[in-house]
């Protein structure tokens, strides 16, 4: 696998840069306390949400089944714009997890997480030369639902009770993939603006 101790990936639209090359401090501008609701995380009591939020992203960035962005909107002069994941990564099955993705209220509904999706998926695709590229999300998540159909993503099914949220609710989750047979139509469907 690639070194994504430098890796920056780039589009027309958005910038991406691996975890390790940027602050996790600086997600305090455009951090707010929702983000929390639909990802799966123990938050410590002690700290802020946004500590909290913080060193679970130090925990997870130790493993090396995780690859976490911080995302970059080039219409607005490159302000850092939100953050997304890899997850669970399994080079020998050659498939993964992107989740975990939030951006800033302004950044919302802009097309930026669009293009964000393309660069992933273009890097998981045709760089790490993944089979799988699966999305796991809250049911009650709506806009990541709806985003699904953007990307050309197939819906698989749902995991009853699979999580438990910050309150102790169990909750579902959809998923949905995009197979390595599928991207190069996908790509060019769902993504043409960035070819």
């Amino acid at each position: 696998m690639e070194n994504p101790n430098s890796l920056v990936l780039e589009n027309k639209r958005a910038k991406i840069c691996f975890y390790q090359d940027f602050d996790p401090k600086n997600l305090e501008e455009i951090f707010y306390p929702e983000v929390l609701d639909n990802l799966e995380l123990i938050l410590e009591p002690k700290l802020s949400l946004l500590e909290s939020y913080l060193q679970h992203l130090e925990k997870q960035n130790k493993s090396v089944s995780v690859q976490s962005f911080f995302c970059f909107d080039k219409d607005k002069k490159g302000a850092l714009a939100g953050f997304t994941q890899l997850k669970y990564i399994d080079l020998y099955n050659k498939k993964l997890e992107m989740g975990g993705t939030w951006f800033g209220k302004e950044f919302q509904g802009t097309g930026l997480n669009h293009a964000v999706k393309h660069l992933l998926l273009t890097y998981c695709f045709e760089h790490l030369k993944m089979n799988r590229v699966q999305f796991s999300i809250d049911d009650q998540n709506q806009a990541s639902i709806k985003s699904m159909d953007r990307i050309g993503a197939i819906y698989e099914g749902k995991f009853r009770n699979n999580w438990v949220d910050n309150t102790g609710i169990s909750r579902d989750d959809v998923y949905y993939s995009i197979i390595s047979n599928d991207w190069k139509q996908v790509k060019e469907k769902y993504f043409s603006e960035f070819l």
